[in-house]
């Protein structure tokens, strides 16, 4: 509420949805949309079930449903799957259970509709290649594949080493885009059409440590404030409108 009533947001007639998720840490999934850009349909926040190796609460699913100014239905789904603490193999049976669960809601849409149009996006902590994404979620890197129903988008980005997150020296790609390939593919149906997707890497969200390497610049170093943005870069996607 703060960010959509400051300049140079407060004449854009943004909304949000946010809802408190049973993250320990308090830390929400939320979205800011425009009512007179798309048309809101409605939206659920999936809360992710415990098991034997989600034991304690993670941060929800925030699915949003809406139409595009051309009448395209459009399913969203906002992620930030558990964190690598304690090691990526340790760690790593939480999300593939939250990939799971994504996977069950996504395959729901299909089986009603199986030229849906799907945008996945968020905070992964994982890479197009560890297994929740490109086993669990069947996303792929290949844009030519016809055994795939989605795409990841910033597969190439991972490929070249480039990322949104920066960690032992080295650039990766945690942050990502998974589409449909009803979205990108020339066939569709769709009059919303994939146009490009980026890492957004302006000067002023980075820093330069004291190694002389260049990360993102964060909010806090440990506990010291710092007064950056996030230890995360941000991703855009442009969709275009026939």
């Amino acid at each position: 509420e703060d960010l959509i009533n400051s300049n140079p947001l407060k004449n854009g007639n943004y909304k949000i949805i946010h809802s408190n998720s049973e993250d320990p840490r308090g830390i929400d999934i939320a979205l800011i949309y425009r009512p007179n850009e798309v048309n809101y349909l409605n939206h659920n926040y999936i809360r992710i079930p415990k098991n034997d190796t989600m034991k304690l609460r993670t941060r929800d699913i925030l699915y949003f449903k809406y139409t595009t100014i051309r009448n395209d239905t459009v399913h969203l789904f906002v992620n930030h799957w558990p964190s690598r603490l304690g090691g990526e193999a340790n760690s790593e049976p939480k999300r593939i259970w939250v990939a799971q669960t994504l996977k069950f809601y996504c395959d729901s849409i299909y089986k009603s509709s199986p030229n849906a149009a799907l945008i996945i996006t968020g905070d992964f902590n994982d890479y197009p290649t560890n297994k929740s994404i490109s086993e669990v979620l069947n996303a792929t890197g290949n844009k030519k594949s016809r055994k795939h129903k989605l795409l990841n988008l910033m597969y190439s980005e991972y490929v070249n080493k480039k990322g949104t997150y920066y960690f032992n020296k080295e650039w990766g790609c945690l942050d990502q885009f998974i589409v449909s390939f009803s979205i990108v593919r020339k066939t569709s149906i769709l009059k919303l059409t994939y146009k490009q997707h980026q890492i957004f890497s302006k000067d002023w969200l980075l820093q330069t440590n004291n190694k002389g390497e260049t990360l993102p610049f964060k909010t806090f170093n440990g506990k010291n404030y710092a007064g950056g943005y996030s230890d995360h870069l941000p991703i855009l996607l442009d969709f275009r409108i026939k």
